[in-house]
């Protein structure tokens, strides 16, 4: 079993059995491979912190915006594992994309907004002065900000809302997507005082499973959510830098946030036959299969099951930002 980035599997019992495939010179049902050797997925926050130390430069942190990234349009593909020693004469592929219907900006701006202000009261529980967009704001009216697509009202990048708890806190990053340069100068920070924090997350819903044989392809979608990726970004105000992020992806926070279904089959006919053809004769070739889903999310489950999984790791960075502060 091969878990997908952004395309992730979560172990549940109700499945959608998406997409399978058989190499032209392949028969029967395949043997999912390596599904027992697999690690138990990951359901608790573990973060790699670079620069703690940081935090001792001042009890006055900034958190001017956060970004939070969520699936709308999404592609997932297997192909199957060709054993050199193997007498098959061709692979097996399947790919699959899918959409997502019912997250909108209200919904993906809610979930935002309670994260940032999970993040906000943890840190100011721990014992810091914690500023916030509303504070420093007169202080950043210069800062370009992201378009948005028309569709969402929200800016989408590959296939991502890119979401922050407010329109005005929609802070387009510097060059190579640096979060930190807009605030930057001759590498000190411009903001008046304190450690500029700024975290960025990504949530993913479905999750998709692939199995693969010497012939055989599959993939399996799930209507489950995993916090792929979490990572805070913090500058002192002197220019030292510092990170907290994600070691793995949190599964776990919800079995079920909507309802799959298949739009269509866009598998390519006549190239599969003539892959069958040339197979008789010996020649190698690739079965394909592919098709298109949605995936209609229940909005309360979908915003229950994300913010559970921001507040997870809200809670593990504060205990980080506290533990600096004792030291």
């Amino acid at each position: 079993m091969k878990v997908l980035v952004m395309k992730r599997i979560n172990q549940i019992v109700s499945a959608i059995v998406l997409l399978g495939a058989l190499g032209a010179a392949g028969c029967g049902l395949a043997k999912a491979t390596g599904i027992m050797k697999d690690p138990p997925p990951n359901t608790a926050v573990m973060l790699d912190v670079s620069g703690a130390k940081t935090f001792r430069d001042s009890d006055t942190l900034v958190v001017p915006t956060s970004y939070l990234r969520l699936t709308v349009d999404g592609a997932a593909s297997a192909v199957s594992d060709k054993n050199t020693f193997s007498s098959d004469t061709s692979n097996a592929r399947v790919t699959l994309k899918y959409k997502i219907n019912g997250v909108d900006k209200a919904l993906a701006q809610e979930i935002a907004k309670a994260a940032y202000e999970d993040f906000v009261a943890k840190l100011r529980a721990a014992g810091y002065k914690v500023l916030t967009y509303d504070d420093i704001k007169d202080q950043i009216t210069g800062l370009a900000r992201y378009s948005k697509d028309e569709a969402y009202g929200l800016p989408v990048d590959a296939g991502q809302l890119v979401v922050t708890p407010t329109d005005e806190m929609a802070i387009k990053p510097g060059m190579g997507g640096n979060i930190v340069s807009p605030y930057q100068h001759f590498g000190k920070s411009t903001l008046k005082e304190g450690t500029l924090l700024i975290p960025t997350f990504i949530i993913s819903s479905p999750l998709a499973r692939s199995e693969t044989s010497s012939s055989n392809a599959k993939l399996t979608l799930f209507p489950s959510m995993a916090l792929t990726s979490g990572y805070v970004a913090f500058m002192t105000h002197g220019g030292a830098w510092g990170n907290a992020k994600l070691k793995k992806a949190v599964f776990g926070l919800s079995d079920n946030v909507g309802t799959i279904a298949k739009t269509a089959d866009t598998s390519p006919t006549v190239a599969n036959a003539l892959t069958k053809t040339f197979a008789a004769f010996g020649v190698g070739g690739t079965n394909r299969k592919s098709a298109t889903y949605t995936m209609t999310v229940d909005r309360a489950a979908y915003r229950d099951a994300a913010v559970k999984g921001l507040v997870m790791y809200n809670v593990e960075f504060a205990k980080v930002a506290a533990d600096a502060k004792k030291s």
